[in-house]
């Protein structure tokens, strides 16, 4: 199975960056969202404008790829001329070069980001419909890639409110055609959307009632008081669709549940109903005790859950009893909680359909059978034999790939490896690799595809690559089955044995109390990886014991490894303080572009008693080197200025100040803050700057 440079470290962070224009200002606000989330990164640009040859160079065997692959066009700058056959073929050999390389390379994620065109191509309405319909097809043949992902511009520009996209200084000098506003909210998108596919997903919402789900306090106002305006509707129709990307809403409110029930049955404004909650938790016990108890009966882990609030008082107390708990604190005000909503990135979702869409109706049925196994007075076998349960293992088909990643992603307890593979990693595995996906069900309903076995074949051994089992289905003998099927597999094959390998991570305990009830250790082990092996006719006959009790011991030498720093560990490196941050404070890309210029200068004492124009242009050095000067005497270039910083510079000086300083003299002099500051001192003062030296006024 290919080694994944996509999933396997993604708190040391590998990106490559292709253009077709000059996109190295998109690196500060990439760190900046690196600093703030806890990752470790390294970016590398290639030259502009050659997109081709680098995806042509791009993967192949024996070659250190990267995470996530981004390429930034601007469809124009490849279609300089002529009309609709001449884009469309551009864009169709774009598109191919884009494919072939996503499917040379299926562990990295490429990163299509569609940018703005400009002022001047609206111009020209028939070069605008030609590039208009090139960028369209370039579209639709890059969604047919496995590890490919658009960004569109209407994600950049509207989501981040940039006012102002272009910047005609820096084009004109350098191929810079956008603005520092417009590059931090893109470089915001870009971890944005790489965070969607690398972060542990959230599973649960619990949401408050009053001043979140709708204004005014029920216990006051009674249902008649209650008030579902446009911006709430907004925020119900945003939490319909996280239950429609399969996540599982809970309501938890210091009400009584019969004035909630009608406040669903009574208030024709409401878009959610009281079925739409997989659990509703209306007491005045304290919500961290709610929280937990769902958490017990739903069978999921507390980390796995999101809480939104909009009380200062109650998020302070389910952070402190659970820590594990995503906290979220919204405004009373709905408009801006929306906006809150919106941008908390563990709330983005993707395309998604088939069984994900049933999640909220199967957990309402696992619900039904734990209620079931709570008041019968049967013995736990004579319960799951009244189940009626059918497993049946098959091997998986094309449309089993989506429900195959997602079990990947999401299974995280009975789940012996943890690897996790995108479906193009997975479309890319090898002939000999099977794939076999469970499928269960019982007199209440169908679990759905619950199960994955992953495996191929060595001269004397069936040897497991990921064996997995979703925890609604654990502890009911469905394990012990994909075991005897394996086995069965194994005595067709004429093989000996059966090799599977156990990596420890926080929530595994469960896989590794399977393999030690049913088979043995092998050989070398370390602190976070062991082997096991079971003889395939005791594999094919192992019988499952529902009255046996697994043993209360942690895996000697595996578990004190995984909570320091194994793969659970670091399949969630993102800081929460960031994600809340990025969801209540960095919203617009001036927002975000002021917060990477006091990133830059943070520690600065302004020792100098320096004028308005020093200070001004401080802070520009700062915002564009990531430096802040820290003497009078500091050179520019020297602390890392080139000559697109330069560029850079130019710009934001004309942006500020009005006045456009010469390249030449900036490159043939030292450029201190006193000397930026006094040339444009002098420019306003109406005075002609000397292009062939130093200003001679000026110390150098």
């Amino acid at each position: 199975m290919p080694e994944s440079g996509l999933h396997r470290n993604p708190d040391s962070l590998k990106i490559i960056i292709s253009s077709s224009f000059t996109a190295g200002p998109v690196g500060h606000s990439i760190k900046f969202w690196a600093d703030l989330l806890g990752l470790s990164i390294n970016i590398t640009f290639g030259p502009y404008g050659q997109v081709f040859q680098q995806l042509h160079e791009y993967g192949g065997e024996g070659r250190y790829l990267a995470n996530a692959f981004v390429i930034a066009v601007r469809m124009e700058d490849f279609i300089p001329s002529g009309g609709h056959e001449e884009a469309l073929s551009v864009a169709g050999d774009l598109a191919t070069t884009l494919t072939a390389a996503a499917l040379r390379s299926p562990e990295t994620l490429f990163v299509l980001a569609v940018c703005p065109p400009s002022a001047a191509l609206h111009q020209d309405p028939y070069r605008l419909g030609a590039v208009g319909q090139a960028t369209q097809a370039l579209r639709l043949a890059a969604c047919a890639g496995a590890n490919i992902t658009t960004l569109e511009p209407v994600e950049i520009v509207q989501r981040y409110q940039v006012q102002r996209v272009e910047d005609g200084i820096a084009n004109g000098l350098a191929s810079i055609p956008y603005t520092p506003e417009y590059f931090a909210a893109l470089g915001t998108a870009l971890v944005r959307r790489i965070h969607r596919v690398l972060a542990a997903e959230p599973k649960v919402l619990v949401v408050d009632a009053d001043n979140t789900l709708w204004d005014g306090v029920l216990g006051e106002v009674g249902c008649a008081g209650i008030e579902v305006g446009p911006a709430r509707q907004e925020i119900q129709e945003f939490l319909l669709d996280q239950r429609r990307a399969g996540r599982l809403l809970c309501l938890c409110s210091k009400n009584s549940a019969s004035d909630i029930q009608e406040v669903f049955a009574a208030v024709p404004e409401m878009r959610l109903g009281s079925d739409d909650f997989v659990d509703l938790r209306a007491n005045w016990l304290a919500k961290s005790v709610n929280i937990q108890s769902m958490a017990d009966d739903l069978d999921l882990p507390l980390d796995s859950f999101i809480f939104i609030d909009d009380s200062a008082v109650e998020c302070a107390e389910v952070r402190s009893r659970c820590p594990t708990v995503v906290t979220l604190q919204v405004s009373p005000d709905a408009s801006l909680a929306i906006e809150s909503l919106r941008h908390f990135w563990p709330l983005d979702t993707a395309e998604v359909g088939g069984e994900v869409l049933q999640r909220t109706a199967l957990y309402r049925q696992e619900q039904q059978r734990r209620e079931l196994r709570r008041t019968s007075p049967q013995s736990l076998s004579e319960f799951i034999d009244s189940l009626d349960l059918v497993v049946t293992i098959r091997a998986a088909g094309p449309a089993d790939g989506p429900r195959m990643v997602e079990l990947m992603r999401r299974t995280t307890q009975f789940n012996l490896t943890a690897e996790r593979y995108s479906r193009a990693e997975t479309e890319a595995l090898p002939p000999s690799t099977r794939l076999h996906v469970v499928d269960v069900e019982d007199r209440f309903g169908s679990y759905g595809s619950v199960g994955l076995i992953v495996f191929g074949f060595s001269e004397v051994s069936l040897t497991v690559q990921n064996f997995l089992l979703s925890c609604r289905a654990l502890g009911r003998g469905v394990e012990h089955r994909m075991l005897n099927h394996l086995g069965e597999i194994a005595l067709a094959e004429g093989l000996d044995s059966i090799l599977l390998p156990y990596v420890a991570t926080l929530r595994n305990q469960p896989a590794w109390q399977f393999l030690e009830e049913v088979a043995e250790p092998r050989g070398p082990r370390t602190e976070e990886r062991v082997e096991y092996v079971v003889g395939a006719r005791k594999a094919a006959n192992h019988c499952f014991d529902p009255e046996r009790r697994p043993g209360s011991a942690t895996a000697p030498g595996l578990t004190r490894h995984a909570t320091e720093g194994g793969p659970e560990r670091r399949a969630k490196p993102w800081s929460l303080a960031g994600l809340v941050a990025a969801a209540t404070e960095l919203t617009t890309a001036d927002e975000i572009y002021r917060a990477i210029g006091d990133a830059a200068s943070d520690g600065f004492s302004g020792e100098f008693d320096w004028a308005e124009e020093e200070r001004v242009v401080a802070r520009m050095w700062a915002e564009i080197l990531q430096n802040f000067p820290r003497t009078a005497d500091d050179d520019f270039r020297a602390l890392g200025g080139g000559s697109l910083e330069v560029v850079r510079l130019v710009a934001c000086i004309y942006e500020v100040f009005g006045f456009e300083v010469p390249v030449d003299l900036l490159l043939d002099n030292r450029i201190t803050v006193p000397y930026l500051a006094e040339m444009i001192r002098m420019l306003r003062a109406g005075r002609t700057l000397s292009e062939g030296g130093d200003i001679p006024w000026i110390e150098s």
